[in-house]
């Protein structure tokens, strides 16, 4: 992606060009390939995650115990793992807001998957809140087009069941079935 690509070598991750020519030699226990905003995550020989360029110079230091890749401006990054602590950066490492999660997805469509203790809920790529989900509901991630699953777990022992959700919360759908592939518009059942 962005020219350069991924590689593995010897368990270590590192990036080449076009011409296969190594970029960033092969130094890393994990590597995301490059995001929109050109860093890419890293894990370090520590264990610790920070986000490089394509020069390979940290952009933002190896100080987090988790982290995702950046969509849309912002990567979700754990900063106690033992607590479970994640919150949300910009492409300078700022925090976004000053809240934290017990956890923390990739902001697709707009919409990040978070869990604040309680439930699941949704924020938006500048950390509000959207809508929260209800007490027995597990929230999945947004994809491109717009739409979530959720699963619902009942309290009296009876089958779970799977809603399509729109990115104002709406229910869209509830299916005893699971939804694979492309969401809603053109979702694919599998019974």
């Amino acid at each position: 992606s962005n020219g350069v690509a991924r590689v593995l070598k010897n368990n270590k991750f590192g990036f080449i060009n076009r011409d296969g020519l190594y970029v960033i030699e092969p130094t890393y226990l994990y590597a995301e390939s490059f995001a929109e905003n050109g860093l890419a995550m890293v894990v370090n020989a520590d264990g610790k995650y920070g986000y490089i360029n394509k020069q390979g110079a940290y952009k933002i230091d190896p100080i987090y115990e988790g982290a995702r890749s950046f969509v849309g401006g912002i990567a979700a990054v754990c900063t106690n793992a033992e607590a479970n602590t994640w919150c949300y950066i910009n492409k300078k490492g700022e925090a976004l807001t000053g809240a934290t999660y017990a956890l923390a997805d990739n902001a697709e469509a707009d919409r990040a998957l978070i869990h604040n203790g309680t439930a699941y809920a949704y924020i938006n790529r500048r950390g509000e809140e959207v809508f929260a989900l209800g007490e027995n509901v597990i929230g999945r991630r947004f994809h491109s087009d717009g739409y979530a699953v959720v699963i619902n777990y009942p309290t009296d022992g009876s089958d779970y069941t799977f809603s399509i959700l729109n990115k104002k919360g709406e229910v869209l759908c509830t299916v005893d079935a699971v939804p694979t592939g492309t969401l809603y518009h053109g979702a694919e059942i599998y019974k």
